[in-house]
């Protein structure tokens, strides 16, 4: 029933959000409920992170002979509205101790390119069981999510690679000292394809430590490392063992400042390594295969007044991929993005 009501209709996602927030408002009676409603505008340069040599086959249409990996596409290239709704409900145990049950809809809305339009839905809880320790779990759904067209193995042929994918977390967050915090979580992710695409199916298991610390008294710096292994299906390909496994280093260094006018200013930078855990020396795609990607983004928030909130955002990432086959041409592997965002959120306290 889920991932059919996603498929059809993204106003469908904000009715389901909306009831639930309703329902939940009712039961939580004498308590704190506050909503979040976002829409942010877009723009990114490289939607599907098509390497340079595929840009330009995209570019070239019929005279690549490569239009069957670019069906149903219809631009690298796109305008993608993100919406938004949240409802946080919050409990009072006792002094400093609290209840959250919080609910998550998004929709990300693509100008040009409809196929690649989904929705998720996630479920977050935390309890303080200190006035200085807080538990914290969530389940997050994806129903249906385009990615690329894949080729299909042992074949020429090409096909839209459409997944669903539900990630688990749970972790624990500690308030060491009034100007800083810290706590690790646990985190699975299970993809599967649609076939024929079943040998991209995956496993992941992530372990994140994060920390935040007030560094002045309008800078706050965030950071965070975490350390995952992702195991996938295996498939026989022209004769050759695939298996795209590959082990994972994610490190996050964020900061905030908190400027004059109700204005806020991010900037993070993030690195994230991928090796390859195969050791089928024949593929050659994989094989000794290191991805390196680095990413930099400067955000600001500006408060508007009633609930409202302008903001904005600038990303730039580059993932460069290191392939022991010589055959491998750097146009041909690795890809560069460039997003620019405006957008409105809307935060407000019912209760």
């Amino acid at each position: 029933m889920l991932p059919s009501l996603f498929r059809l209709r993204p106003v469908r996602l904000a009715i389901l959000c909306s009831v639930s927030l309703v329902a939940c408002s009712a039961v939580a009676a004498d308590n704190t409920v506050k909503l979040r409603a976002e829409a942010v505008p877009e723009f990114t340069d490289n939607l599907f992170h098509y390497s340079e040599q595929q840009l330009d086959d995209f570019d070239a249409g019929d005279e690549t002979g490569q239009d069957e990996r670019f069906q149903d596409i219809d631009d690298t290239a796109d305008m993608v509205t993100r919406a938004r709704l949240r409802g946080d409900i919050t409990w009072d145990l006792a002094k400093k101790r609290d209840v959250l049950l919080r609910l998550d809809g998004r929709y990300a809305l693509h100008a040009r390119n409809g196929i690649a339009d989904y929705g998720s839905v996630a479920a977050h809880t935390a309890v303080d069981v200190s006035r200085h320790d807080a538990l914290f779990a969530e389940i997050k759904y994806i129903p249906d999510r385009f990615q690329k067209n894949y080729r299909i193995p042992d074949t020429g042929t090409f096909t839209a690679a459409h997944y669903t994918q539900t990630d688990y977390t749970a972790g624990y967050q500690r308030k060491i000292h009034k100007r800083w915090n810290a706590g690790a979580e646990y985190r699975h992710r299970r993809r599967r394809y649609d076939s024929p695409l079943q040998s991209r199916n995956r496993d992941g298991d992530y372990l994140r430590g994060f920390t935040d610390y007030r560094l002045a008294k309008k800078t706050w710096a965030t950071s965070s490392l975490e350390l995952g292994r992702v195991e996938t299906d295996e498939a026989m390909d022209s004769g050759v063992l695939i298996d795209r496994s590959y082990e994972q280093l994610n490190v996050i260094q964020g900061f905030r400042f908190d400027l004059p006018a109700k204005t806020d200013l991010t900037l993070d930078l993030a690195y994230r390594r991928r090796e390859a855990t195969t050791d089928v020396v024949e593929d050659g795609g994989r094989f000794d295969r290191v991805d390196q990607r680095t990413r930099i983004r400067a955000g600001i928030d500006k408060k508007l007044g009633r609930g409202f909130t302008l903001t904005g955002r600038i990303t730039y990432q580059d993932n460069d991929s290191d392939r022991e086959d010589p055959t491998f041409d750097v146009d041909e592997v690795g890809y560069e993005e460039a997003r620019v965002a405006l957008g409105i959120v809307y935060r407000a306290r019912l209760r």
